[in-house]
């Protein structure tokens, strides 16, 4: 009998689901993000990207200091190699001044016999 029971309880919802014919409708986007659960995912997800953009800004503002820093090495030692090749160019030629007879050999010297001296 039970199980009677439980068919003609069964065949009675479905005869009722064919009958009413339900339809499932989707509930608008407005209505959705007034849920407080999306609400507060909304908030958690925004305060994660504001930290992602500090960070971003935090990495490319070190970037740019490094680069400036490594931009100002080179030209300084540029300016110091540029410095020391003219300074020493200019020092060079007043010190020693070119003369062709750097490059002249010079003579021999007589030797000394002893009997005569010239």
């Amino acid at each position: 009998m039970r199980r009677s029971l439980l068919w003609l309880l069964l065949a009675a919802i479905l005869d009722d689901d064919e009958n009413s014919k339900h339809v499932i409708e989707a509930e608008s986007l407005e209505k959705l993000w007034n849920y407080k659960t999306v609400k507060e995912k909304k908030v958690e997800l925004e305060k994660n990207l504001e930290k992602l953009r500090k960070k971003f800004e935090k990495e490319q503002q070190n970037l740019v200091q490094q680069h400036e820093k490594r931009r100002s090495q080179l030209q300084k030692s540029y300016s110091k190699l540029v410095k020391k090749i003219s300074t020493k160019g200019i020092s060079s030629s007043l010190e020693k001044p070119f003369h062709h007879s750097m490059f002249s050999i010079p003579a021999p010297k007589p030797r000394e016999t002893g009997m005569f001296s010239w």
